[in-house]
Protein backbone atom coordinates (compact mmCIF):
# COMPACT_ATOMS: atom_id res chain seq x y z
CA UNK A 1 0.00 0.00 0.00
CA UNK A 2 1.32 3.43 -0.96
CA UNK A 3 0.74 6.27 1.46
CA UNK A 4 -0.95 9.20 -0.27
CA UNK A 5 1.01 12.43 -0.16
CA UNK A 6 -0.67 15.81 0.16
CA UNK A 7 -0.62 17.40 -3.30
CA UNK A 8 1.14 20.73 -3.56
CA UNK A 9 -0.89 23.90 -4.01
CA UNK A 10 -4.38 22.46 -3.97
CA UNK A 11 -5.63 24.35 -0.97
CA UNK A 12 -9.07 25.88 -1.10
CA UNK A 13 -9.23 29.69 -1.22
CA UNK A 14 -12.93 29.82 -0.41
CA UNK A 15 -13.87 30.91 -3.94
CA UNK A 16 -15.70 29.07 -6.68
CA UNK A 17 -13.60 27.59 -9.46
CA UNK A 18 -13.39 30.13 -12.28
CA UNK A 19 -14.97 32.88 -10.20
CA UNK A 20 -17.87 34.99 -11.42
CA UNK A 21 -16.69 34.85 -15.04
CA UNK A 22 -16.60 31.06 -14.98
CA UNK A 23 -20.10 30.94 -13.51
CA UNK A 24 -21.45 33.18 -16.27
CA UNK A 25 -19.85 31.20 -19.09
CA UNK A 26 -20.99 27.84 -17.73
CA UNK A 27 -24.51 29.22 -17.38
CA UNK A 28 -24.48 30.47 -20.97
CA UNK A 29 -23.27 27.10 -22.19
CA UNK A 30 -26.08 25.26 -20.38
CA UNK A 31 -28.73 27.54 -21.83
CA UNK A 32 -27.26 27.34 -25.34
CA UNK A 33 -26.72 23.57 -25.42
CA UNK A 34 -30.01 22.52 -23.82
CA UNK A 35 -30.82 19.31 -21.94
CA UNK A 36 -30.01 16.89 -24.76
CA UNK A 37 -27.09 18.34 -26.73
CA UNK A 38 -25.37 19.63 -23.58
CA UNK A 39 -24.43 16.23 -22.08
CA UNK A 40 -23.04 15.05 -25.43
CA UNK A 41 -20.87 18.16 -25.71
CA UNK A 42 -19.65 17.72 -22.14
CA UNK A 43 -18.65 14.08 -22.70
CA UNK A 44 -16.27 15.36 -25.38
CA UNK A 45 -15.39 18.78 -23.98
CA UNK A 46 -14.35 17.52 -20.54
CA UNK A 47 -11.28 15.90 -22.10
CA UNK A 48 -10.14 19.32 -23.32
CA UNK A 49 -10.74 20.94 -19.91
CA UNK A 50 -8.50 18.54 -17.95
CA UNK A 51 -5.14 20.08 -19.03
CA UNK A 52 -6.27 23.54 -17.82
CA UNK A 53 -7.30 22.39 -14.32
CA UNK A 54 -4.01 21.09 -12.97
CA UNK A 55 -4.78 21.94 -9.34
CA UNK A 56 -8.10 20.14 -9.36
CA UNK A 57 -6.56 17.23 -11.28
CA UNK A 58 -3.95 16.86 -8.54
CA UNK A 59 -6.72 16.94 -5.96
CA UNK A 60 -8.62 14.24 -7.84
CA UNK A 61 -5.57 11.98 -8.08
CA UNK A 62 -4.85 12.47 -4.40
CA UNK A 63 -8.44 11.61 -3.48
CA UNK A 64 -8.43 8.34 -5.44
CA UNK A 65 -5.05 7.38 -3.97
CA UNK A 66 -6.50 7.80 -0.48
CA UNK A 67 -9.71 6.01 -1.42
CA UNK A 68 -8.00 2.92 -2.86
CA UNK A 69 -4.81 2.93 -0.79
CA UNK A 70 -2.52 2.93 -3.82
CA UNK A 71 -1.56 5.21 -6.69
CA UNK A 72 -2.77 3.92 -10.04
CA UNK A 73 -0.86 4.15 -13.30
CA UNK A 74 -1.14 7.20 -15.56
CA UNK A 75 -4.07 5.90 -17.60
CA UNK A 76 -6.05 4.86 -14.51
CA UNK A 77 -5.49 8.28 -12.92
CA UNK A 78 -6.51 10.06 -16.12
CA UNK A 79 -9.68 8.00 -16.45
CA UNK A 80 -10.63 8.60 -12.81
CA UNK A 81 -10.11 12.34 -13.20
CA UNK A 82 -12.12 12.45 -16.41
CA UNK A 83 -15.07 10.61 -14.88
CA UNK A 84 -15.02 12.84 -11.80
CA UNK A 85 -14.82 16.06 -13.83
CA UNK A 86 -17.57 14.82 -16.15
CA UNK A 87 -19.83 14.00 -13.20
CA UNK A 88 -19.36 17.54 -11.89
CA UNK A 89 -20.07 19.23 -15.23
CA UNK A 90 -23.17 17.09 -15.83
CA UNK A 91 -24.54 17.99 -12.39
CA UNK A 92 -23.83 21.67 -13.02
CA UNK A 93 -25.43 21.59 -16.49
CA UNK A 94 -28.63 19.87 -15.38
CA UNK A 95 -28.94 22.06 -12.31
CA UNK A 96 -28.51 25.25 -14.32
CA UNK A 97 -31.03 24.19 -16.95
CA UNK A 98 -33.53 23.33 -14.21
CA UNK A 99 -32.94 26.66 -12.47
CA UNK A 100 -33.75 28.60 -15.65
CA UNK A 101 -36.47 26.47 -17.23
CA UNK A 102 -38.02 24.77 -14.25
CA UNK A 103 -37.62 21.23 -12.91
CA UNK A 104 -40.17 19.56 -15.21
CA UNK A 105 -37.49 17.82 -17.30
CA UNK A 106 -36.02 16.20 -14.15
CA UNK A 107 -37.10 12.87 -12.72
CA UNK A 108 -36.86 13.23 -8.94
CA UNK A 109 -37.50 10.67 -6.22
CA UNK A 110 -37.71 12.08 -2.67
CA UNK A 111 -37.11 9.87 0.34
CA UNK A 112 -37.19 10.67 4.04
CA UNK A 113 -39.72 13.49 3.84
CA UNK A 114 -41.26 12.25 7.07
CA UNK A 115 -38.31 13.68 9.02
CA UNK A 116 -39.04 17.19 7.74
CA UNK A 117 -42.77 16.69 8.31
CA UNK A 118 -42.14 15.70 11.93
CA UNK A 119 -40.04 18.80 12.58
CA UNK A 120 -42.66 21.06 11.00
CA UNK A 121 -45.43 19.45 13.03
CA UNK A 122 -43.46 20.25 16.18
CA UNK A 123 -42.76 23.80 14.91
CA UNK A 124 -39.03 23.25 15.22
CA UNK A 125 -36.33 24.55 12.94
CA UNK A 126 -34.43 22.34 10.53
CA UNK A 127 -30.71 22.22 9.77
CA UNK A 128 -30.28 20.35 6.49
CA UNK A 129 -26.73 19.01 6.23
CA UNK A 130 -25.52 19.03 2.65
CA UNK A 131 -22.19 17.84 1.23
CA UNK A 132 -20.04 18.38 -1.84
CA UNK A 133 -21.27 15.18 -3.37
CA UNK A 134 -23.87 14.94 -6.12
CA UNK A 135 -26.11 17.94 -6.77
CA UNK A 136 -26.60 19.42 -3.31
CA UNK A 137 -27.67 22.89 -4.53
CA UNK A 138 -30.49 21.30 -6.51
CA UNK A 139 -32.04 19.88 -3.35
CA UNK A 140 -32.03 23.27 -1.58
CA UNK A 141 -33.60 24.93 -4.61
CA UNK A 142 -36.33 22.33 -4.91
CA UNK A 143 -37.21 22.92 -1.27
CA UNK A 144 -37.40 26.66 -1.93
CA UNK A 145 -39.75 25.98 -4.85
CA UNK A 146 -42.12 24.29 -2.42
CA UNK A 147 -42.40 27.22 -0.01
CA UNK A 148 -45.88 27.82 -1.40
CA UNK A 149 -46.81 24.38 -0.02
CA UNK A 150 -46.67 25.54 3.60
CA UNK A 151 -42.92 25.05 3.96
CA UNK A 152 -41.05 27.74 5.94
CA UNK A 153 -38.36 29.89 4.27
CA UNK A 154 -35.23 28.09 3.08
CA UNK A 155 -31.76 29.61 3.65
CA UNK A 156 -28.41 28.56 2.15
CA UNK A 157 -25.42 29.17 4.45
CA UNK A 158 -22.05 29.78 2.79
CA UNK A 159 -18.82 31.65 3.43
CA UNK A 160 -18.79 35.29 2.38
CA UNK A 161 -16.17 34.87 -0.38
CA UNK A 162 -18.54 32.64 -2.37
CA UNK A 163 -21.62 34.81 -2.10
CA UNK A 164 -21.14 37.10 -5.11
CA UNK A 165 -20.72 34.25 -7.59
CA UNK A 166 -23.55 32.21 -6.11
CA UNK A 167 -25.96 35.14 -6.09
CA UNK A 168 -25.15 35.80 -9.74
CA UNK A 169 -25.86 32.14 -10.41
CA UNK A 170 -29.13 32.13 -8.46
CA UNK A 171 -30.24 35.23 -10.37
CA UNK A 172 -30.94 32.90 -13.30
CA UNK A 173 -33.56 30.98 -11.35
CA UNK A 174 -37.02 30.75 -12.80
CA UNK A 175 -39.51 32.85 -10.88
CA UNK A 176 -38.97 34.35 -7.44
CA UNK A 177 -38.73 31.19 -5.32
CA UNK A 178 -35.07 31.26 -4.34
CA UNK A 179 -33.33 30.14 -1.18
CA UNK A 180 -32.07 33.09 0.82
CA UNK A 181 -28.29 33.29 1.24
CA UNK A 182 -26.75 33.84 4.69
CA UNK A 183 -23.05 34.72 4.50
CA UNK A 184 -20.79 33.60 7.34
CA UNK A 185 -17.07 33.81 8.17
CA UNK A 186 -17.02 37.61 7.96
CA UNK A 187 -17.06 38.03 11.77
CA UNK A 188 -17.58 35.95 14.92
CA UNK A 189 -21.21 37.18 14.99
CA UNK A 190 -21.94 36.12 11.40
CA UNK A 191 -23.70 32.93 12.48
CA UNK A 192 -26.34 34.78 14.53
CA UNK A 193 -28.75 35.07 11.55
CA UNK A 194 -28.43 31.31 11.06
CA UNK A 195 -29.31 30.66 14.69
CA UNK A 196 -32.19 33.14 14.51
CA UNK A 197 -33.65 31.46 11.41
CA UNK A 198 -33.49 28.02 13.02
CA UNK A 199 -35.16 29.35 16.17
CA UNK A 200 -37.98 30.78 14.02
CA UNK A 201 -38.68 27.28 12.76
CA UNK A 202 -37.16 27.86 9.33
CA UNK A 203 -34.88 25.66 7.20
CA UNK A 204 -31.14 26.34 6.94
CA UNK A 205 -28.93 24.37 4.55
CA UNK A 206 -25.35 24.06 5.82
CA UNK A 207 -22.43 22.17 4.29
CA UNK A 208 -21.41 19.39 6.63
CA UNK A 209 -18.15 18.51 4.88
CA UNK A 210 -16.24 21.78 4.79
CA UNK A 211 -14.93 23.35 7.98
CA UNK A 212 -14.60 27.10 8.34
CA UNK A 213 -12.93 28.90 11.21
CA UNK A 214 -12.22 27.19 14.51
CA UNK A 215 -15.54 25.35 14.95
CA UNK A 216 -14.32 21.99 13.71
CA UNK A 217 -13.12 18.62 14.92
CA UNK A 218 -10.82 16.07 13.31
CA UNK A 219 -12.59 12.72 12.87
CA UNK A 220 -11.76 9.57 10.86
CA UNK A 221 -12.59 9.82 7.16
CA UNK A 222 -11.27 7.41 4.51
CA UNK A 223 -8.59 6.14 6.85
CA UNK A 224 -7.22 9.39 8.31
CA UNK A 225 -8.45 12.21 10.55
CA UNK A 226 -10.01 15.09 8.60
CA UNK A 227 -11.57 18.37 9.81
CA UNK A 228 -15.37 18.45 9.87
CA UNK A 229 -17.43 21.41 11.08
CA UNK A 230 -19.25 21.33 14.41
CA UNK A 231 -21.17 24.55 13.74
CA UNK A 232 -24.28 22.88 12.26
CA UNK A 233 -24.71 20.79 15.40
CA UNK A 234 -24.14 23.75 17.70
CA UNK A 235 -26.90 25.57 15.80
CA UNK A 236 -29.16 22.56 16.18
CA UNK A 237 -28.39 22.29 19.88
CA UNK A 238 -28.94 25.97 20.66
CA UNK A 239 -32.08 26.28 18.51
CA UNK A 240 -33.55 22.89 19.47
CA UNK A 241 -33.69 22.17 15.75
CA UNK A 242 -33.62 18.93 13.81
CA UNK A 243 -30.25 18.23 12.14
CA UNK A 244 -31.07 16.17 9.05
CA UNK A 245 -28.33 14.87 6.71
CA UNK A 246 -29.30 14.99 3.04
CA UNK A 247 -27.96 13.72 -0.28
CA UNK A 248 -29.07 14.58 -3.80
CA UNK A 249 -27.74 11.75 -6.00
CA UNK A 250 -27.56 11.79 -9.77
CA UNK A 251 -28.64 8.28 -10.84
CA UNK A 252 -29.03 8.84 -14.60
CA UNK A 253 -29.56 11.51 -17.23
CA UNK A 254 -31.71 14.16 -15.49
CA UNK A 255 -32.62 11.59 -12.81
CA UNK A 256 -32.04 12.30 -9.13
CA UNK A 257 -32.68 10.86 -5.69
CA UNK A 258 -33.08 13.39 -2.89
CA UNK A 259 -32.74 11.52 0.40
CA UNK A 260 -33.19 12.96 3.89
CA UNK A 261 -31.80 10.70 6.60
CA UNK A 262 -32.82 10.27 10.23
CA UNK A 263 -31.83 13.31 12.34
CA UNK A 264 -28.51 13.34 14.16
CA UNK A 265 -28.36 14.10 17.88
CA UNK A 266 -26.70 17.55 18.17
CA UNK A 267 -26.27 17.42 21.97
CA UNK A 268 -22.64 16.31 21.47
CA UNK A 269 -21.44 18.21 18.37
CA UNK A 270 -18.16 16.30 18.10
CA UNK A 271 -19.89 12.91 18.23
CA UNK A 272 -22.44 14.11 15.70
CA UNK A 273 -19.67 15.26 13.33
CA UNK A 274 -18.01 11.84 13.62
CA UNK A 275 -21.29 10.07 12.87
CA UNK A 276 -21.86 12.29 9.86
CA UNK A 277 -18.35 11.62 8.56
CA UNK A 278 -19.01 7.87 8.73
CA UNK A 279 -22.28 8.32 6.83
CA UNK A 280 -20.57 10.44 4.19
CA UNK A 281 -17.68 8.00 3.84
CA UNK A 282 -20.10 5.18 3.06
CA UNK A 283 -21.65 7.28 0.28
CA UNK A 284 -18.28 8.39 -1.10
CA UNK A 285 -17.07 4.79 -1.30
CA UNK A 286 -20.20 3.81 -3.23
CA UNK A 287 -20.14 6.81 -5.59
CA UNK A 288 -16.57 8.19 -5.65
CA UNK A 289 -16.89 10.03 -8.96
CA UNK A 290 -19.53 12.32 -7.44
CA UNK A 291 -17.26 13.58 -4.66
CA UNK A 292 -16.34 17.18 -5.52
CA UNK A 293 -14.15 18.26 -2.59
CA UNK A 294 -10.98 18.19 -4.70
CA UNK A 295 -8.71 20.03 -2.29
CA UNK A 296 -6.19 19.20 0.42
CA UNK A 297 -9.08 17.99 2.51
CA UNK A 298 -7.25 16.11 5.24
CA UNK A 299 -4.62 18.73 6.10
CA UNK A 300 -7.24 21.39 6.85
CA UNK A 301 -6.17 23.82 4.11
CA UNK A 302 -9.75 23.80 2.85
CA UNK A 303 -10.82 25.64 5.99
CA UNK A 304 -10.43 29.43 5.79
CA UNK A 305 -9.98 30.97 9.22
CA UNK A 306 -12.34 33.55 10.67
CA UNK A 307 -11.50 37.14 9.75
Amino acid sequence: MIEAEEPAEVGWTGRNEGGLTGVKWLTRFSLFAGPYLGPVMLVIGTWFAIPFLSMRRAGSEYFFTRLRGYRGNFFRRLWDTYRQFLAFTLCWHERTYAFVNGPDFLTLNVEGGEHVARALAQKRGIVLLTAHIGNFELGAWLLAQRTSQNLPPVHMVMIDSEVAAVRAYLATLRGSAQPNIIAVNSSPLATLPVLAAARRGEIVCIQGDRATGSSSVRVPFLGSPAPFPTGPYLIGKLANAYVIPTLCRRVGRAKYEFEMFAPLDPSDPEAAAAAYAQMLEAEVRKRPYYWFNLFSFWDGSHAPVDK
